[in-house]
């Protein structure tokens, strides 16, 4: 079953951020995903509750397609700078943080132009229709889908919107893609962390009030990848899925491999400092121990606390492609479901525990788990029977800085993880929805 809100309705919000204020968790995502359409209707949605089991508040659409005004990639001398046809673009992670000198909230999000988008030698753009240039007498001056390469800014004066449309630019004069931003909690500073066109994964700090960049500070050059491009050796950035986070002096950084939609094994990068200038990085490896991070690319990462006032990060993931509880018959983007998982740093050391739990309570995240009583494996040839568990895997001789990862029972790395919800007890389980859940 998906994820569903508090009246019943499938939550929609893929690519998260999450921003905590008095009190409540804002969920901002992806609306309307879709794999294959002829008119883009992306849109970022908001949901908020008081605790990350919900019941999550649906508060519709918070920025609409209509709303976003931007021109053309690279405007030509003596041509009119045009607007898309049908006002279709492409609206992925959006990320929301409080700006306390504005007073103002302020989303970014990545802001591109669908696949197949062309674009006429008059100036104006087809979407999903190369043939139309042929036929309207116009043949096409070349296709630019994904080409944009832009963030989109929107502010608003509280959290649920509704978002007013400021601005799309390419940050610092470079294309970006993936997008992720980061507020750190000691000093307040901003962040923007993005894939720049596949070329180097970069972070720019944000001006005072949120709405602009003041230049590439680091670079994470461990993504970088020798390629041939155009019959050239080139570099390629192989990073993307950004997600950062703060613990005892050490900015950590996930990161997933390109490969699209697919899960891959995610990468955990660590390097210490006040800030972020001139960030030199630590490969930590893959924390889940899964090859596909259990078929899971990381958003976001929110701390949290416990009952007991302990507090704890939460792993925040997209299951994209191979979500069990979506319509094996339907596009794959449109059952795209979310993978939830905790996990916490010891004091005073530099060691991680990241575990699959298929089921979980946000107020004692780390108490244990019974057997799932609905395993699902894709049977992909590794031996193991659905729900057999993983003997523990043994463990990386430690660094010279004693950094370790802990790994009592994983899931298998190939198998697939079903949708996860949460019910009204304050549990987050998969297999089940708002009704009929068990009360903690």
């Amino acid at each position: 079953m998906t994820w569903l809100d508090e009246a019943g309705a499938p939550i929609e919000a893929h690519g998260a951020g999450m921003l905590q204020h008095n009190g409540r968790y804002y969920w901002f995502g992806e609306e309307k995903k879709r794999t294959f359409v002829r008119r883009f209707v992306e849109t970022v949605a908001c949901y908020s509750a008081s605790s990350l089991a919900g019941p999550w508040r649906n508060h519709g659409r918070v920025l609409a397609q209509e709303e976003i005004r931007h021109p053309k990639p690279r405007p030509q001398p003596n041509r009119p700078t045009k607007q898309p046809r049908f006002g279709g673009w492409v609206v992925q992670r959006p990320k929301v943080l409080y700006n306390r000198q504005t007073r103002k909230f302020v989303m970014w999000f990545h802001l591109d132009l669908p696949r197949g988008t062309v674009e006429r030698h008059d100036g104006t753009y087809y979407q999903n229709a190369q043939s139309l240039c042929d036929k309207a007498g116009a043949p096409c001056a070349k296709l630019i889908g994904y080409q944009l390469r832009s963030v989109g800014v929107a502010t608003a004066d509280r959290p649920e919107g509704p978002y007013v449309w400021e601005r799309g630019f390419r940050p610092d004069g470079q294309g970006s893609l993936d997008l992720n931003l980061f507020q750190d909690p000691t000093d307040g500073q901003a962040y923007l962390i993005r894939d720049c066109s596949h070329k180097l994964l970069a972070i720019s700090r944000l001006t005072p009030d949120y709405l602009g960049t003041a230049g590439i500070i680091a670079t994470l050059p461990q993504c970088l990848e020798r390629t041939v491009k155009h019959g050239r050796p080139a570099l390629k950035n192989r990073c993307e899925g950004m997600a950062m986070f703060r613990h005892s002096g050490y900015f950590y950084l996930f990161t997933s491999l390109a490969t699209g939609w697919w899960p891959n094994a995610v990468t955990l990068w660590r390097t210490a400092g006040k800030s972020l200038d001139n960030a030199t990085w630590l490969n930590l490896g893959n924390p889940t121990g899964s090859r596909t991070s259990f078929n899971s690319q990381p958003t976001y990462v929110v701390q949290a606390t416990t009952a007991r006032g302990e507090p704890y990060f939460v792993y925040l993931g997209d299951n994209w492609m191979l979500c069990p509880s979506r319509d094996s018959a339907g596009p794959a983007l449109e059952g795209a479901c979310y993978i939830w998982l905790p996990f916490r740093m010891r004091a005073g050391e530099s060691e991680l525990e990241v575990d699959y739990r298929w089921r979980w309570r946000p107020s004692d995240p780390f108490a244990p788990v019974p057997r799932d009583p609905n395993p699902i494996c894709r049977g992909q040839g590794n031996g193991e029977a659905c729900g057999a568990e993983q003997k523990k895997r043994k463990r990386r001789p430690k660094r010279k800085e004693h950094t370790r990862w802990v790994s009592s029972r994983r899931a298998a790395s190939q198998q697939t993880i079903r949708t996860l919800n949460a019910t009204p007890g304050g549990t987050l389980t998969s297999g089940g929805s708002w009704k009929g859940a068990t009360v903690g």
